[in-house]
């Protein structure tokens, strides 16, 4: 698989990715926010397809909840070390999760975030067929604008 670091228009992404753990199915799913593709299954592993809309919808929840899983360990460990004899919480550190999530966000920058910004560039002059999705979303109006001045539906 070839990484984000070489030119984004240059390679394929991924044609699918398979999402077997239930911590990542679960966090996704109290998202909520599929862009009106349903629901995600209530059992068993998710294949996402490329473009992997459902990702890019959760893009911002996905690292905000990153981030508040890395605060939170940052502040456990602190307080653990503070008072390194005493049992300061019942709960569980989530590192698994935390790991999970790391990996999925990895993944956005690596992958996702270098070709969104390669197809939205003023100087990008060719894209693939599959990434047109990240320029124009269902329901909005594309128009082409001729010479002449006239407007044409596409």
């Amino acid at each position: 698989m070839q990484d984000g670091s070489q030119d984004p228009g240059r390679y394929q992404l991924p044609e699918r990715i398979r999402v077997n753990s239930q911590i990542i199915i679960n966090t996704l799913r109290t998202i909520g926010k599929f862009g009106g593709r349903g629901e995600l299954p209530a059992t068993g592993p998710i294949t996402f397809i490329r473009p992997f809309r459902v990702l890019v919808y959760c893009d911002a929840e996905i690292r905000d909840i990153c981030s508040r899983l890395e605060e939170e360990l940052y502040s456990r460990l602190e307080e653990k070390r503070k008072n390194d004899a005493e049992n300061v919480s019942a709960a569980p550190i989530p590192v698994e999760k935390l790991a999970l999530m790391k990996c999925l966000r990895e993944f956005l920058d690596v992958h996702i975030a270098p070709r969104i910004r390669h197809v939205t560039d003023l100087h990008c002059m060719r894209i693939y067929f599959e990434d047109l999705w990240f320029l124009f979303r269902p329901g909005d109006d594309v128009v082409k604008i001729y010479a002449d001045g006239q407007l044409n539906d596409m």
